[in-house]
C-alpha cells in the first residue's frame, strides 16, 4: 500500500463516518482525486513498475 492509496482510504473512512457530509467540502471532485492519485502513482511507480512486471 502506497502513501497516497492510505490518504485515499482515510478521505473515504471520513466520508462515511460523517454521512458524506464532508464530501462537497473537499476542494475538488472526487473524481478529480482519484485522477490526481493516479498520475502521481505512475510517476512514482515509473522505475518499480519495471521490476514489477
Amino acid at each position: 500500500m502506497t502513501l497516497q492509496e492510505g490518504d485515499q482510504k482515510q478521505f473515504v473512512r471520513r466520508d462515511v463516518n460523517s454521512g458524506g457530509d464532508s464530501l462537497p467540502l473537499l476542494p475538488f471532485d472526487p473524481t478529480r482525486l482519484n485522477e490526481a492519485i493516479k498520475q502521481m502513482r505512475q510517476s512514482s511507480y515509473c522505475s518499480s513498475d519495471q521490476t514489477s512486471s
